[in-house]
């Protein structure tokens, strides 16, 4: 007869456990100090001080991180910056990152945060201050703009420029920038016009710029010029009347957008050379009859007729178009705002292969449906092997919308392969506002029922409760309804 000693294997079992344990806790600390502060600075800064009660070499650890990301609701800012920044004692800081949540006013200080910067500010490669209140605008010290080593800005607060900052001979200094993400925002545009022209002529390695502009109290015509050959990414967005002459050789991706443009004002975007490299465009403000808000040359459209990537609103851009052949355009993106049109512009992309509708979560409460051409464009029945739509479930009379897009789409795409549609939640709480509504297990069954030309499209649905697909091929949806039911 066997006798085993339960207790004694239980002791044994935690003592191999605990031996494991100390194992791996022991190779973990004949780690170097360096090495660990790496790995402290991949966590959250909360993360990172609460490795402070591991042992006594722990303790003050993270009191040295050279990577810093603060992310913090703004009513624990305060407590922040008289607790914790005073412990954070290294004089090499690398990057320094600020995420302000949940601010409720316009009237932030953060001066302690930027005084506690500045005396590290040799080394700082990447500076991030962002925050969710779009309109706040703290004072930002010069020296922000003139740090040697950094490769990084991002700031997304209001920049606000001060009538004596018109003489930026000496307000930029950075060599070594490779990426800057601006919010400008000033009453006298001689100003900003000066002030974004110097931070790229003084950047000479920029490769990626982001800015967002904003004026007030003066009516005159703003003319940017942005010369760089190292710039290779453009982001542009603006609220007031502007014209920006590009000179960037090596540019592959420029995105332009109006942002609440005053009527008639309008931007202007004009090259002096054609960018050899463009590859990706992206435009906002497109609109129909004399309202439009980006006035764009034709000479603009002959330079992006190349691309292989491009993103518009749709809203009837094909009249500012009409001349241009995409010959090269592979990927279309449409944002749907609040018109249903477009696919005309189909019959100027050859080339198309897949083309994505984004419809809007502002898309309710319209009567708009969508304006299909005459004939059906070459690349939609050659070409394209690609359909995604993106859709929210508060656009109104959505099933409505879907179906009578795909049934255009599907009859006529005879190289389809695949039609993925993704209902996803709205970004924001928008109870209340428009009456969008749907019955999911319906719309599904009449999605897989449209009749399909392409003899190898299979379809893929998407949402928070459910997914559904088939295996490809023409299929009724009767194979679905013992799933669905």
């Amino acid at each position: 007869m066997c006798h085993i000693d339960l207790d004694r294997t239980r002791i044994t079992k935690r003592k191999k456990t605990t031996e494991n344990c100390n194992c791996e806790q022991g190779r973990l600390n004949e780690l170097p100090d360096h090495l660990l502060l790496v790995i402290l600075s991949l966590l959250p800064l909360k993360s990172a001080i609460a490795t402070a009660v591991l042992s006594r070499r722990w303790r003050w650890l993270w009191t040295n991180l050279f990577d810093i990301d603060i992310d913090i609701n703004y009513n624990q800012l305060l407590p922040f910056l008289h607790n914790v920044l005073p412990k954070l004692t290294s004089p090499y800081i690398r990057y320094l990152g600020l995420n302000l949540r949940l601010v409720s006013s316009s009237d932030i200080n953060i001066s302690s945060w930027f005084d506690w910067a500045a005396c590290r500010n040799k080394h700082i490669r990447q500076l991030r201050f962002v925050t969710d209140y779009p309109h706040i605008s703290p004072e930002i010290p010069l020296w922000v703009f003139q740090l040697p080593c950094l490769v990084q800005l991002e700031l997304k607060p209001w920049l606000v420029l001060r009538d004596d900052y018109a003489d930026t001979t000496t307000l930029f200094n950075l060599p070594n920038l490779k990426k800057a993400c601006v919010e400008f925002y000033c009453s006298d545009h001689r100003v900003f016009e000066k002030a974004l022209e110097k931070l790229v002529s003084c950047s000479p390695l920029l490769e990626d710029l982001s800015f967002k502009v904003g004026i007030w109290g003066d009516d005159d015509d703003i003319v940017v010029n942005l010369s760089s050959r190292s710039l290779k990414r453009l982001e542009m967005c603006f609220t007031w009347a502007i014209h920006v002459v590009i000179n960037a050789p090596n540019l592959d991706s420029i995105s332009i957008r109006a942002d609440n443009v005053p009527k008639p004002s309008r931007y202007r975007i004009s090259f002096v050379d054609s960018p050899t490299a463009l590859l990706a465009c992206s435009i906002w403000g497109w609109t129909d009859g004399l309202d439009d808000d980006v006035l764009l040359p034709s000479n603009f459209f002959s330079v992006i007729s190349g691309v292989r990537f491009l993103t518009t609103l749709d809203q009837n851009p094909s009249p500012l178009i009409a001349p241009i052949t995409f010959r090269s355009l592979t990927h279309l993106q449409f944002k749907v705002g609040y018109a249903l049109s477009g696919l005309a512009l189909l019959q100027q992309c050859p080339a198309l292969e897949v083309l994505t509708y984004d419809l809007h979560e502002y898309l309710f409460d319209t009567d708009f449906s969508w304006s299909f051409p005459d004939s059906a464009p070459k690349c939609l029945v050659t070409r394209l092997k690609r359909i995604e739509i993106l859709a929210h479930p508060l656009v109104s009379r959505l099933e409505f919308i879907l179906l009578q897009l795909l049934n255009y789409l599907l009859h006529n795409a005879e190289a389809l392969e695949l039609l993925r549609i993704t209902i996803t939640p709205p970004h924001r709480d928008l109870s209340g506002i428009g009456s969008g509504s749907y019955d999911e297990v319906h719309l599904i069954k009449k999605l897989f029922e449209v009749p399909r030309s392409s003899p190898l499209s299979r379809v893929e649905f998407y949402s928070p409760s459910c997914r559904v697909m088939d295996g490809g091929g023409i299929k009724s949806a009767s194979s679905l309804r013992t799933l669905l039911d």
